[in-house]
């Protein structure tokens, strides 16, 4: 790239986290109500687990969890909303 060129920078949303209080209701509804592709499902206990799903050709990922105990960033208390 030249000093007098400006660079381009493409930002982009890879996947968006969500706690949620029954992994399981929201795997079913965004498979089947939805149409999400569900990727990974992974639960190493019985406190743990992540779903991460993907909307039809989408470049992004939802990711729904329980059990991790989730902080805000800024005041790095834990969260309050859980989607039921």
């Amino acid at each position: 790239m030249s000093a007098t060129s400006a660079g381009v920078v493409k930002l982009s949303i890879e996947v968006i986290t969500l706690p949620v209080g029954d992994v399981a209701r929201a795997l079913r509804f965004d498979v089947d109500q939805v149409g999400f592709t569900p990727d990974v499902d992974y639960s190493p206990n019985d406190t743990f687990r992540v779903v991460q799903l993907t909307p039809g050709s989408s470049c992004s990922s939802t990711r729904v969890e329980v059990g991790r105990g989730y902080l805000s960033f800024r005041s790095r208390t834990p969260i309050d909303h859980v989607y039921q």
